[in-house]
């Protein structure tokens, strides 16, 4: 999306919200709109070449490569005039390898208390990413670098975005439509004095660009432009002949319509000094920085001086100082203690509590500053004037509150000025002598398909001749040899067996200067036959590019860094958003949080609060590049076989849909498989359990049984007992009756 499309023309930049501040018009021009023109028509003259070069690649690229002149020889050479275009299939590979994902950032806080902070400041480039569709505005500018050398992008804010809330947004500018100061010699235009964007809108546009034109464009105070800045479609070579369109193309811009007024827009950017103050309040720690505007009110603001016998305190914070005037309002300037703790107007009398007379000065932030209660240093920054006029009329004036350009370049080759020598002018010689030398291949080849046959005269009719010659196969033709000499077959002479290489040099120096090679392009007739050596080369082919990458990254960090300084500047309100990531949960994002009082309901501060800090930021190598797929694949699925990582990071890693229904799948079946180990380590403690028991049973029924036993024995026992004994009696009574007899 070009920053001057009419789409985008009612929100952007803060134009609507500032235009009641745009001085009365008169007959005489503004000084600051003098000065934009005149600036306009001396770098419109020194860019004027470099220009043009870019016009003239642009037209090659899209396959203008033959003048009217080598047309005109092919076609009287029977020769077909078509051009084997190399550039252009190359330019869009290296537009998608260099934008093949979104960038990422590491933003680091300069001091402690804002690396919370650091985190969120993230997540908000990301989402002024993506609200831009900025991979494809980047694709844009790496198109102008291709062609003429230089691209550009912007960070502007719309304040009438999200329902008036507003937004940060990062779009390309077209290349013709920017004027550096011919004098920088900064890569990033850094100490260049003006930056200036104009282009030609018709009324309509302008309406919608900048509403407070309107009653002007009625009033016919507006003057309308007389023609266009780009070149002119017309371009000459060193034969004097034009080149033109193939195929019906249109690649100039049309220069007018008719019945169509057109008037030419000037938005210059201007580097400017201006005041800014820090102030610190060494009691209460407070810390701020002020501009001009913001110290003026500041130091305006109500404060307190609290006097007592125990010393002096500075009543300074916004909710101190407002309990304060309403305990002025009830208890006046002076006041003392009672011993049970009771507060009482005027000074102390007899029961009061000794020496607790307190008396309340009120007082101003700048009284405080001339008493050197509160430290305010004065510092000189750097700011960027935006002045917008339109046919001799100021439409806007605003100093934005950035200190580097918000218009990034993109370089591709700098040589210490703004017209860097784009590789497409370096590949055109090429590309020409590319085409040449197809030609004449395509020409031979053709001579070697048509026979040539030197007759003599009146020997044989020769459209008979041409017609038998014509036909596939074999003929037989019937000449008498007694009229004239036997025809005679010409050959073409042998083409050099070099003359095909040439070709494949020629190609191959063009891929070279561009840093893109076949095999990177899908070509299958260069890719090796082991398949860790194509990824091998396929990471090495992409070390030239990603050296040209490490360039464009640092224009990037630049636009990273006025990005957030406009963040800092539009996202004060309580904003949310959610931010997409793939393969992962969407995250959502809330910035300036207010917290409350629980009781006063007063605002105490905020949470998530992205209007303060200052940041370092650094886009992460490699990171807008494709990644080696299956390689990265297998460097996640070695870490996971080793034990370094899990199987969640090497799905959030894959091109798999869906990572988290399979995550919450895979947990699922992770858990039931745990219930259904606790449930077999149970069965088997219960198995475990049965045995002993089963084991004590039989050991009871052994006991049992044992004891059975021995109760038998023991009957036995005392049957044999008695038996013994009673032979025993009987035995001694048989003895005493011998004894008797004898």
């Amino acid at each position: 999306m070009a920053l001057f499309d009419e789409g985008i023309f009612a929100n952007h930049p803060s134009y609507k919200d500032l235009g009641e501040a745009i001085p009365v018009v008169s007959s005489e021009k503004h000084p600051e709109v003098e000065k934009s023109e005149e600036l306009l028509e001396e770098y419109a003259s020194a860019r004027l070449d470099h220009a043009n070069t870019y016009f003239e690649n642009n037209q090659f690229r899209n396959g203008i490569q033959l003048t009217d002149k080598q047309q005109e020889e092919y076609k009287r050479r029977r020769q077909s005039p078509v051009p084997w275009n190399i550039l252009k299939p190359t330019i869009e590979q290296k537009k998608a390898l260099l934008t093949a994902n979104h960038p990422s950032y590491q933003v680091t806080a300069v001091e402690d208390s804002d690396v919370n902070s650091s985190f969120l400041i993230n997540d908000c480039l990301g989402h002024v990413w993506y609200i831009s569709e900025a991979s494809g505005e980047m694709k844009a500018a790496i198109d102008d670098v291709c062609i003429g050398g230089l691209g550009y992008m912007i960070a502007y804010k719309n304040p009438m975005a999200d329902w008036g809330k507003g937004e940060v947004f990062n779009e390309n500018v077209a290349y013709l439509d920017v004027y550096p100061d011919p004098d920088s010699k900064h890569r990033h235009f850094k100490d260049a004095a003006h930056i200036l964007i104009a282009k030609r809108l018709t009324e309509a546009q302008l309406i919608a660009y900048m509403p407070n034109a309107e009653p002007l464009l009625i009033d016919g105070m507006i003057t309308e432009s007389l023609g266009t800045r780009y070149p002119d479609g017309y371009t000459t070579d060193i034969e004097g002949s034009g080149r033109y369109a193939a195929q019906n193309q249109q690649i100039d811009v049309p220069d007018t319509l008719m019945g169509v007024k057109y008037y030419e827009v000037i938005d210059r950017y201007t580097k400017i000094t201006q005041p800014n103050y820090r102030v610190y309040d060494p009691e209460t720690n407070y810390e701020k920085i002020f501009n001009q505007e913001q110290y003026n009110q500041w130091i305006a603001a109500p404060a307190f001086v609290l006097n007592s016998t125990e010393g002096d305190k500075i009543i300074t914070s916004p909710q101190e100082v407002a309990e304060f005037v309403t305990f002025l309002q009830e208890m006046g300037e002076v006041f003392h203690f009672m011993p049970d703790g009771q507060i009482m107007p005027g000074p102390e009398h007899e029961g009061a509590v000794p020496g607790s007379t307190h008396l309340i000065e009120a007082t101003t932030m700048g009284a405080l500053v001339e008493s050197e209660r509160i430290v305010s240093l004065k510092i000189d920054v750097d700011r960027v004037q935006r002045i917008v006029s339109a046919g001799g009329q100021l439409l806007h004036e605003e100093i934005q509150e950035i200190d580097e350009y918000p218009i990034v370049p993109f370089m591709e080759g700098h040589n210490r000025n703004p017209y860097p020598v784009a590789t497409t002018t370096l590949a055109v010689p090429i590309q020409t002598h590319l085409n040449k030398t197809k030609s004449l291949l395509m020409a031979y080849l053709a001579n070697a398909t048509n026979v040539k046959v030197m007759i003599g005269k009146g020997t044989i009719d020769k459209e008979e001749l041409r017609s038998e010659l014509a036909k596939a196969g074999a003929a037989i033709i019937e000449v008498d040899f007694d009229i004239g000499p036997v025809p005679v077959v010409l050959s073409p002479v042998a083409i050099p067996s070099n003359a095909y290489a040439e070709v494949q040099d020629a190609r191959a120096e063009i891929e070279r200067l561009y840093g893109i090679f076949s095999f990177g392009q899908g070509d299958p007739g260069s890719a090796p036959e082991v398949y860790k050596m194509g990824l091998l080369l396929d990471e090495h082919q992409g070390r030239r590019i990603g050296s040209q990458l490490n360039d464009f990254y640092e224009s990037l960090n630049l636009l990273a860094r006025v990005t957030i300084q406009l963040i800092q500047n539009t996202y004060t309100e309580r904003k949310t958003f959610r931010l997409l990531q793939p393969n992962n949960k969407p995250k959502d994002v809330e910035l300036n949080r207010p917290v409350y009082d629980e009781y006063s309901r007063e605002l105490i501060g905020r949470i998530n609060d992205v209007t303060m800090g200052k940041y370092d930021v650094q886009a992460e190598a490699g990171s807008t590049l494709p990644s080696q797929r299956w390689m990265e694949r297998e460097y996640y699925r070695t870490l996971y076989k080793e034990g370094i990582g899990d199987e969640e990071m090497v799905l959030r890693n894959s091109d798999v849909k869906d990572v988290e229904e399979v995550l919450a799948r895979k947990d699922k079946l992770r858990q039931a498989v745990q219930m259904i180990e606790q449930m077999g380590g149970q069965i088997k403690e219960l198995e475990g359990r049965n045995q002993r028991l089963d084991s004590e049973v039989v050991h009871l029924r052994q006991s049992v049984e044992v004891g059975k036993y021995k109760g038998r024995l023991k009957e036995d026992e005392l049957e044999v007992h008695k038996a013994t004994q009673l032979y025993t009696e009987r035995l001694n009574d048989i003895l005493k009756l011998v004894k008797a007899q004898a």
